[in-house]
């Protein structure tokens, strides 16, 4: 998913959530490379479409994680902000368990899923 002031596509979305819901992947390291915009961002529209937490709450964690708001990455926040109501392709698993996140570079050899974000 390309960082820019235009949205990601859908396509990619989905297919990063989709991916991130999956049960038989996991554990699963999730980061960006190049900063937490992307990790958070992702993160973000799990926790709304499998997590059920209000859009809100979402948008909260991702700035305390990180997140940038500035319009080089203009695109992800109209993206999140336009795509609150979870999809009809968002099928909740009874196996799926809650994102875990952790700061650093190591994963918990505990955690069904975790995120790691760079920086302070």
């Amino acid at each position: 998913i390309l960082a820019s002031p235009l949205q990601p596509s859908e396509r990619r979305v989905k297919e990063a959530l989709l991916e991130l819901s999956d049960a038989s992947l996991r554990p699963i390291f999730v980061h960006c490379l190049l900063g937490k915009d992307r990790t958070a961002f992702i993160l973000g529209l799990y926790r709304v479409y499998y997590e059920d937490w209000p859009p809100e709450a979402a948008w909260a964690e991702m700035l305390r994680s990180g997140f940038h708001v500035r319009p080089t990455l203009r695109g992800f926040e109209t993206y999140f902000w336009s795509h609150t109501r979870k999809p009809d392709w968002v099928v909740r698993r009874p196996e799926q368990t809650r994102v875990r996140t952790q700061k650093g570079p190591h994963p918990s050899k505990n955690a069904a899923l975790v995120c790691s974000y760079y920086g302070p």
